[in-house]
């Protein structure tokens, strides 16, 4: 297992990112579009993503703001590279203007042919 915080600009993105390992799980707390849209861009361009990974997210929805950060990066990646994905949970306490939630890779898209392997 590798945990690490990563943040824009950060080139220990691109140390991960070289690695030759999929990810089956990563909680994303990058909270702006951009911070989210480059960690999906690194791991996606690479295939590191599986059938089965998954993402977790602590500000997936919210306000319209909310909106245009980790859910925008999240379908603006995965549409640009025909990637699938299907939620696995969603949480919303009343104290909280955010929602969490975390989504699974349903298929890999056509640039990733070892989508399976785990």
């Amino acid at each position: 297992m590798l945990r690490t915080r990563v943040e824009a600009g950060d080139d220990r993105l691109a140390q991960l990112a070289a690695g030759r390992g999929a990810v089956g799980f990563a909680n994303l707390d990058a909270d702006l579009y951009v911070s989210t849209i480059i960690v999906f861009e690194a791991l996606f361009s690479r295939c590191m993503h599986r059938r089965g990974t998954v993402f977790s997210f602590d500000e997936l929805f919210g306000t319209r703001e909310i909106l245009n950060h980790e859910w925008r990066a999240l379908n603006e990646a995965t549409k640009a590279r025909g990637i699938t994905f299907k939620f696995v949970s969603f949480a919303r306490t009343p104290r909280s203007r955010f929602a969490r939630a975390a989504v699974q890779i349903e298929e890999c898209g056509a640039g990733c042919p070892r989508c399976d392997a785990v």
